[in-house]
């Protein structure tokens, strides 16, 4: 079965109500319009870039703000306490991230500096691979404690944090930690951004995103005939056997008997680049650098780098890339207990606070000298003393 849904001016018609879940086509790689609604019906052959959502989620499309970011502002420093305080005290607590300009998108370092036709089709698993390959013959050298050869995520994690592009976005667990990674650099005249994700969402979306997983959701290998710059000629890891050695579906399912993949599995094999699926994960290395410690690090990481950061997530957030309309906090506090089921939370931080909001986190101790404890704090700290123009 085969319809536009665009053309259905009636999406409470009859034919869908016995419907549970739906496939879905979209005209665009960001899910903004729906192209096509198929009928979920076993053994039926869906396109490649068909996406399984539950049937009513298409009955609220016009209207619903469930499926969109939702869009904030600070009218006032009053605004953001009554966020930190409600957020607080969340079981779990969200996930935030700072950006110095409100019209970012979620990105990683790897998107913005690597060539798109490298990640889409030379597949950037071989490069990550020569990255911690490099690392590990070289960092012995001026590290006394390195992460185990095998662990991709803490090799990877201690590399962000030197600056080197990796998959991993950077998110910290304190509201005004993110604050301050927000308009620490942001530009005059400049509003930045804070985004607030649940916790809880993402963690039941990858239980509802892994179950009846099949063979089609894994890579055999992570090359492709495809080649830039250089050939497969650099040193290999050590341990060739585990690092090349393709994971199946059932060695990836948990081993409590459900149908679902095991969470830690699942993110090992999506660091070797063996998952093909897009989807998201929070996470947290082993091997905890004093900069991640200090900042109250974690990481979401994109389990299929050929497609964007953003694509993975509203992916498994079965969500739109649809901003809503932006409205200040609300004050009322049935209104703020609302906003604990939104899943993604676009905050605008107003340029004009920016100045009062720093002196603020300065008083709390948030700054270089604390957030970064090595000599790179030390001389932002320094820099941060000399008046300049703006700031």
């Amino acid at each position: 079965m085969n319809s536009d849904i665009n053309s259905n001016k009636n999406p409470e018609e009859k034919h869908w109500s016995h419907v549970d879940f739906m496939w879905c086509t979209y005209h665009d790689k960001d899910r903004t319009q729906i192209k096509n609604v198929y009928q979920d019906v076993a053994g039926d052959k869906y396109p490649p870039d068909a996406i399984r959502v539950p049937a009513k989620r298409l009955n609220w499309i016009p209207d619903s703000e469930e499926l969109y970011v939702q869009c904030l502002t600070l009218a006032s420093l009053d605004d953001l306490y009554r966020l930190t305080h409600r957020y607080d005290t969340a079981i779990p607590k969200p996930l935030y991230r700072g950006q110095s300009n409100y019209s970012w998108k979620l990105e990683t370092q790897l998107e913005r500096e690597v060539p798109e036709f490298v990640l889409k089709d030379t597949g950037l698993e071989r490069y990550e691979l020569k990255v911690i390959s490099d690392s590990q013959r070289r960092f012995h050298e001026f590290f006394s404690q390195l992460p185990d050869e095998e662990d991709h995520l803490s090799w990877l994690a201690l590399l962000r944090h030197r600056g080197v592009p990796t998959r991993l976005l950077d998110f910290t667990r304190s509201f005004y930690i993110a604050c301050y990674f927000a308009i620490r650099d942001a530009q005059p005249g400049v509003d930045a951004a804070v985004w607030i994700f649940s916790q809880r969402d993402i963690e039941s979306s990858f239980r509802q995103w892994s179950y009846g997983a099949n063979k089609t959701w894994l890579r055999n290998s992570i090359f492709t005939i495809s080649e830039y710059n250089e050939s497969l000629s650099w040193p290999f890891p050590k341990k060739l056997s585990s690092q090349y050695s393709p994971p199946t579906i059932e060695a990836l399912k948990d081993s409590h008997g459900f149908n679902n993949l095991n969470y830690a599995k699942t993110i090992d094999a999506a660091m070797r680049g063996y998952v093909d699926k897009p989807g998201v994960a929070i996470v947290e290395p082993f091997w905890l650098s004093r900069r991640l410690d200090f900042q109250q690090g974690a990481f979401l990481v994109p389990f299929n780098v050929r497609y964007d950061f953003e694509y993975n997530l509203f992916h498994m957030l079965d969500m739109f890339k649809i901003e809503t309309v932006e409205r200040v906090v609300p004050t009322d506090e049935d209104e703020l207990l609302k906003l604990l089921d939104a899943k993604i939370i676009k905050l605008r931080i107003p340029v004009d606070l920016h100045n009062i909001l720093k002196i603020k986190l300065d008083t709390m101790n948030i700054r270089d000298l604390t957030l970064f404890p090595d000599i790179d704090g030390a001389l932002a700290h320094l820099t941060s003393i000399v008046p300049r123009e703006n700031k």
